[in-house]
């Protein structure tokens, strides 16, 4: 692409006016041979990918132009947005240039533009591959790709380019226009799609895990509704067992089973008392020493309860009868 991009001159020797470009040519489709990494074969696939990248900013800083590849010095200029050009088979970059790399440009020092990439870029803390990613350009007077467009063309400034020059600059003031469609997709499958391919897959191991998960807890429901049902009926099994021992040794009567089992004290009392009135067989004479010892055997047991002496009230009224084997013979 021969187009030259001129734009509001800065006045230097000998009545020339010019200023570093906008937009610069970065990479072209084509094979070379590299001195250092021999055969280089670049693909609109591949600068349809160091778009893509520079798009998603995946390195996660800006990217710069540097003098001769000196990545670690100053910058000369900062890219601030890719384009492919020609049926991408040319990739240009949105140039934001520093004084003093405009300076350098406007005084001819450097003229070439030379592009620096990998073609399978790997996040250092992710470790997740990008595939071919663009990591900056450097100034240069001998590029490895020939027959680009020069970074920067000199030329005196004519009063109907001054109004060409001021267009371009309100053009590149618009937003962005709309990315060019996908060039066909080649034999290896694109970043992105792999990169879609990997999120699916772990999508489905997750959703495998919860089912998964969802099937445990309902099985430990299930383990504890049985271990609750379980300890429940050793509870009223051992209750019975104290009960008709109780009731074999004649210190307690069928009438009382229900209020034994389910811990109600009070009522136990009662029914023992109207018991023991009914077998005096008068109304009119109260077995009161019986009625004191029943009231002896619950106020003692309510105690072990409350000293944690006994673990229910059953418990304790057996504990009670047995150290007090007095009581149980009023009963």
């Amino acid at each position: 692409m021969n187009e030259t991009f001129r734009f509001i001159p800065l006045e230097i020797a000998l009545s020339e006016i010019v200023e570093a470009p906008a937009r610069v040519q970065v990479l072209r489709t084509g094979s070379f041979q590299h001195p250092q990494y021999g055969a280089l074969n670049i693909t609109p696939a591949i600068l349809l990918s160091f778009k893509s990248n520079f798009d998603a900013k995946v390195r996660g800083i800006d990217i710069s132009i540097d003098y001769s590849h000196n990545s670690e010095s100053i910058a000369a200029g900062w890219i601030k947005g890719l384009e492919l050009m020609e049926q991408d088979s040319e990739l240009w970059a949105s140039v934001e240039w520093t004084k003093r790399g405009s300076q350098v440009l406007a005084e001819k020092e450097f003229r070439y533009l030379s592009a620096d990439f990998t073609l399978d870029y790997k996040d250092n803390e992710t470790l997740k591959s990008f595939g071919p990613t663009l990591l900056g350009a450097g100034l240069t007077n001998r590029p490895v790709v020939k027959r680009m467009s020069p970074t920067v063309e000199l030329s005196e400034v004519s009063d109907e380019s001054k109004e060409k020059n001021k267009m371009d600059m309100e053009k590149d003031k618009l937003p962005p226009a709309p990315p060019a469609a996908p060039a066909p997709a080649p034999a290896a499958q694109p970043p992105a799609e792999d990169k879609e391919k990997k999120i699916a897959e772990l999508e489905a191991k997750c959703a495998e895990m919860e089912k998964k998960c969802a099937d445990l807890a309902a099985k430990c429901a299930e383990y504890e509704a049985a271990s609750a049902k379980a300890a429940e009926d050793k509870s009223l099994s051992e209750k019975k067992a104290s009960f008709d021992k109780l009731m074999s040794e004649g210190k307690v009567c069928e009438a009382q089973r229900e209020a034994f089992m389910s811990g109600d004290a009070m009522k136990l009392a009662e029914l023992s008392q109207s018991v023991k009135l009914g077998e005096a067989g008068s109304a009119n004479t109260p077995a009161a020493p019986v009625a004191d010892a029943q009231e002896q055997v619950i106020t003692l047991a309510q105690e072990k309860v409350k000293n944690n002496q006994a673990k229910d009230f059953e418990s304790a009224v057996l504990m009670v009868l047995s150290e007090k084997p007095e009581l149980a013979e009023k009963k």
